[in-house]
């Protein structure tokens, strides 16, 4: 497998030494972060991938369904199970004659953020209702409620805002430019058993930047698992089918990373695959952690995470020593 990795090896090397040369033509034009983070060293390339991109979503056939229909359907449920003592579906508001199941989520977010949370008996019930929901349908067809109510949730100022982990948050662009750089010399020129590793943790942070320029929620491990098929050459220009809580997306990505996921995606595995990556999440943290280490990162920047990718890189940070 380790001697197979030595297509990641090459792109990384061509990488290296074309990016040193793009700052010596390009500086006063560009910063080298988003030569890295694209993989690109054509500065019209790398503001066309920096472009946020806004998916058309259409309505699901669920949130356009009767909402007394899934409120009965909740009544039944917690009636049945019995465990639910502390409240009844009295506790939440029955929905209007006729009104879909996405003009109820938001009606019930409105009532809340005017009014708070209610009893414990209320909020309770809210909480079972949604739980309900997201378990008894697909998640494509119960995404919007991430929209009006997130599984981490919180009331801030009359708001229902999202709860996001430290590590969620956005990071510099010269941040993620240093560890893609450092992860690519490993790749390159490190020894040849930790080429692989450093490789494919090179690979899931291009997959999590280039997902994340879809504003769409989306979990690590759906980014981790993206398959083969994903990666689609037969238009102008290479695209990637970014997956997302609302189904998968089209999003350009460079030629270069185009390059480097295929080889990835080719290297032979022990048992048989259809995802880009093989090494499992664990694994490639150790890589990341360790290509993080290596940085000498400046203090105060927190915890550095995949994570962490899944927000595009802000240009706005602390200067890598």
């Amino acid at each position: 497998m380790y001697k197979d990795s030595s297509r990641l090896q090459k792109i990384t090397e061509e990488l290296i030494t074309d990016i040193d040369q793009a700052k010596k033509n390009q500086w006063e034009k560009a910063e080298e972060a988003l030569f890295w983070i694209h993989g690109t060293t054509e500065i019209w390339e790398a503001f066309e991938l920096e472009k946020w991109l806004f998916a058309d979503l259409s309505l699901s056939e669920t949130a356009k369904s009767p909402a007394i229909d899934k409120y009965l359907a909740w009544e039944d449920h917690i009636r049945e199970c019995g465990d639910y003592t502390d409240f009844t579906g009295d506790d939440l508001p029955k929905p209007q004659e006729k009104e879909i199941l996405i003009d109820y989520i938001i009606r019930l977010s409105r009532m809340i953020e005017s009014g708070g949370w209610g009893s414990k008996k209320q909020r309770f019930a809210l909480k079972s209702f949604l739980h309900f929901l997201r378990k008894h349908n697909h998640q494509e067809e119960v995404a919007f409620i991430e929209h009006i109510f997130p599984k981490k949730m919180n009331l801030f100022h009359g708001k229902i805002i999202r709860k996001i982990h430290p590590q969620a948050l956005s990071i510099p662009q010269e941040i993620a430019a240093a560890i893609i750089k450092e992860l690519a010399i490993k790749c390159a020129c490190g020894r040849q058993n930790a080429r692989h590793h450093a490789g494919e943790a090179l690979a899931l942070i291009w997959l999590c930047l280039s997902s994340a320029r879809i504003r769409l929620p989306r979990t690590l491990e759906s980014v981790h698992w993206i398959e083969k098929g994903a990666l689609v050459f037969n238009k102008e220009y290479p695209e990637l089918l970014a997956p997302s809580f609302f189904g998968s997306h089209p999003v350009r990505i460079g030629e270069r990373i185009a390059r480097f996921l295929q080889e990835a995606a080719n290297i032979p595995s022990k048992s048989n695959r259809n995802t880009i990556l093989q090494t499992p999440l664990p694994d490639l943290r150790k890589s990341l952690n360790a290509a993080i280490r290596r940085c000498n990162l400046p203090a105060g920047l927190g915890e550095i995470t995949f994570v962490s990718f899944l927000s595009s890189p802000h240009p706005y940070g602390a200067f890598v020593r």
